[in-house]
């Protein structure tokens, strides 16, 4: 396989991983072997400035994410900048578990499912609370949004 078909493939795969999951952050250890591996080397030739414009342009077009989020604090801050821009179009930050965002929407239920638990730090409380954030959210739809 050449390069550009191996590319090509890359775009295929992740146009449907994007689809089912609503993102393009594919775990390394992702079912499809190929294209966990793949997306890791792609981010790699992309710090070493081993990629095309095109292939860039490509990739930023299906909302690749260029650095994968293995540290907590970043995943953290890429959350609060989702959920900043959430609120300013909802006006709330009651993120839907059907959120076309899976990542987003995820991140949201494990933050109420660890704040339950009682293992969320006070500052990230205190953070989320000054952005209207709830932490239970009522049985009918229409009560999340006030």
């Amino acid at each position: 396989m050449t390069h550009q078909e191996s590319f090509e493939l890359l775009i295929r795969k992740l146009e449907i991983f994007k689809a089912v999951y609503g993102h393009c952050m594919v775990p390394q250890k992702f079912d499809d072997l190929w294209l966990g591996r793949k997306v890791q080397t792609t981010r790699i030739k992309y710090k070493k400035g081993l990629m095309t414009d095109d292939q860039i342009e490509a990739l930023n077009k299906l909302g690749f994410i260029w650095k994968a989020y293995n540290n907590p604090q970043e995943a953290w801050d890429l959350f609060i900048e989702k959920l900043i821009v959430f609120k300013k179009e909802h006006r709330h930050c009651n993120v839907p578990a059907n959120y076309p965002d899976k990542w987003f929407a995820n991140y949201t239920t494990r933050i109420r499912s660890r704040y339950k638990d009682n293992i969320v730090d006070t500052k990230r409380i205190k953070k989320l609370e000054k952005l209207g954030f709830k932490w239970k959210l009522s049985t009918h739809p229409k009560n999340n949004l006030r």
